[in-house]
């Protein structure tokens, strides 16, 4: 999956081709720092596909998402919307 701008009714943007959260949130991030590349996506819907892949070591999992991060989206607009996919097999995955 991929972190996708969806901006109707114009094409959507991907910024991101990893399946680990805080990659595409770095992605993301860093495409947002240029001034041309954020006005286009302005209230526009952030859609982050991502894949938790569950680890056997530890009970429970999470990540943060970074208050600088959120910062940028609110001052644009941008509403987060977060898939939450299944564990996929690893192979399948690419990072």
């Amino acid at each position: 999956m991929s972190a996708v701008f969806r901006r109707r009714p114009l094409d959507p943007i991907e910024v991101s081709d990893g399946w680990a959260l805080d990659v595409q949130i770095e992605d993301a991030s860093r495409w947002l720092q240029n001034p041309k590349n954020a006005e286009q996506v302005r209230d526009s819907i952030l859609d982050i596909g991502f894949n938790t892949r569950p680890s056997e070591k530890v009970a429970v999992q999470g990540e943060t998402i970074p208050l600088k991060f959120m910062q940028q989206l609110v001052d644009l607009g941008i509403t987060l919307w977060l898939s939450i996919y299944p564990p996929l097999v690893e192979n399948q995955i690419s990072d």
